[in-house]
C-alpha cells in the first residue's frame, strides 16, 4: 500500500452484503426505514431523512452523519438503495417498501405499548387478567390513573414467588421434575461405618 493509495476496509455502504432482519435492526435504523417510508421524495438525500427526524437540529452535519451511520448496513442488506451507484448520496427504498414499512410502522408501536405498560402496578395482573379474558389485541398503561404502587410486604410477595418459579426451573433442568426425586438416596444402600 503506498501513500497514495486508501486502505481498504470493506466496510461503509460498499461493504460485503449482509442479513439484517428487522429485529437487529437498531433504533435509529427503523426510524430511517420508517423516514423513507413516509417522505414523498424519492429518491431522498441524507438531509431530507435528517429533516424529517428532527436531526438536523441543533446541527445539520450531526443529523446527516447519523443518517448516514444507519444507512450502511440497510444499504448492505438491500433494504435501501442508491438511485444511481454507491457515493451519489440519493437513496431510495427497495422495490417492494411497502410491507416492510409497515413491519417497521408496527415494530415501533409495540415498542411504544411496552414502554407505556407499568408492570410494578399492584394493578396490573386484574388488568392483564382482564385483558385475556375479554381476548383483546393489545393494553397499555398510558390513560390509567390508577396506578398504585405495591406495598412493601406485597413486594417481598412478588420477589418470593419469582424466587421460587426460579428455582423450580432449576429443578426441572436438573430432575426433570418440579419436585424432589422420591426413593432411597444414592448412596444409601452402602453399609454406613459402625
Amino acid at each position: 500500500m503506498t501513500k497514495k493509495e486508501p486502505a481498504k476496509t470493506g466496510g461503509g455502504q460498499s461493504g460485503d452484503s449482509l442479513e439484517l432482519s428487522l429485529d437487529r435492526m437498531n433504533d435509529n435504523e427503523r426510524a430511517v426505514l420508517a423516514a423513507m417510508g413516509e417522505i414523498e421524495i424519492s429518491p431522498c438525500k441524507n438531509k431530507h431523512i435528517a429533516m424529517h427526524l428532527g436531526w438536523d437540529v441543533p446541527d445539520p452535519k450531526k443529523g446527516n452523519l447519523k443518517v448516514r451511520n444507519a444507512l450502511r448496513r440497510l444499504v448492505r442488506s438491500g433494504w435501501v438503495l442508491h438511485a444511481g451507484e454507491i457515493g451519489d448520496g440519493q437513496y431510495r427504498l427497495a422495490d417492494s417498501p411497502a410491507p416492510r414499512a409497515v413491519e417497521v410502522e408496527a415494530e415501533a408501536d409495540h415498542a411504544r405499548i411496552a414502554e407505556a405498560k407499568k408492570t410494578d402496578c399492584a394493578f396490573y395482573n386484574a388488568c392483564l387478567a382482564q385483558a385475556v379474558s375479554a381476548k383483546w389485541d393489545n393494553f397499555s398503561c398510558e390513560a390509567c390513573n390508577f396506578y398504585a404502587e405495591p406495598d412493601p410486604f406485597q413486594q417481598y410477595q412478588d420477589f418470593l414467588a419469582l424466587r421460587a418459579l426460579d428455582m423450580a426451573a432449576e429443578q426441572v433442568e436438573k430432575t426433570g421434575s418440579t419436585g424432589r426425586v422420591r426413593g432411597a438416596k444414592p448412596a444409601a444402600d452402602r453399609a454406613s461405618p459402625r
